[in-house]
């Protein structure tokens, strides 16, 4: 209904792990992608979670969610040869925490390969829920000014984008699914989330 309303059409493809992890299947994953895009069909690519291999479950004993679809999308975004993947979570961009007596403070760029690791990654105190409408502190509960994500999330979150840029994505973005016009306000060169972009060149 959502695409109904702009007088467009769309289409899902479902895929698994096991699917990505064969050429032949990835190939015509990106062959169906690149055929309903020239016919102008939007295609929406999901996790076939009927059929998956996945046996570890999606959330924890903490209720943290341990796992996504972050692996699903950077290998087709890779095989599409896509200029962009934007990665969307509950939090607003990654946090570090460089001043132990201080707030955490959004981390605007991850290099991959560069000095900063996961472990600098902080999953709590975070500002970036305030005001968020609907999806505001108050309405979060036990996870009020924190991610859903458990550690291991967070790590697969960032695999997978630092993965995206050295198989050929020219950047990625980490930022939340909860801002309103999100992605219209990164296309239109907004300041948010976290850019991940290439290594730089070693120096000879």
């Amino acid at each position: 209904m959502m695409f109904a309303t702009y007088n467009l059409s769309s289409a899902q493809i479902l895929v698994t792990e096991g699917d990505v992890d064969d050429p032949d299947t990835l190939r015509q994953v990106r062959d169906t992608t690149a055929e309903l895009l020239s016919m102008g069909t939007i295609p929406i690519i999901n996790e076939n979670d009927a059929v998956t291999g996945r046996t570890k479950p999606v959330v924890n004993v903490n209720n943290e969610v341990s796992w996504d679809n972050d692996v699903l999308a950077w290998r087709v975004a890779a095989e599409l040869r896509a200029d962009v993947l934007v990665l969307m979570t509950d939090m607003d961009a990654l946090y570090v925490k460089p001043d132990p007596n201080g707030g955490p403070q959004r981390l605007p760029l991850y290099r991959a390969g560069g000095a900063i690791t996961t472990d600098a990654l902080v999953l709590d105190g975070l500002p970036s829920f305030l005001g968020v409408g609907a999806m505001g502190d108050r309405s979060r509960g036990t996870f009020s000014q924190r991610t859903r994500l458990s550690r291991e999330g967070l790590e697969a979150l960032v695999h997978a984008a630092t993965s995206a840029i050295t198989h050929g994505v020219r950047a990625a973005i980490v930022t939340t699914g909860h801002n309103p016009n999100g992605l219209l306000r990164l296309l239109a060169g907004e300041d948010m989330g976290t850019l991940f972009v290439s290594p730089l060149p070693s120096k000879l």
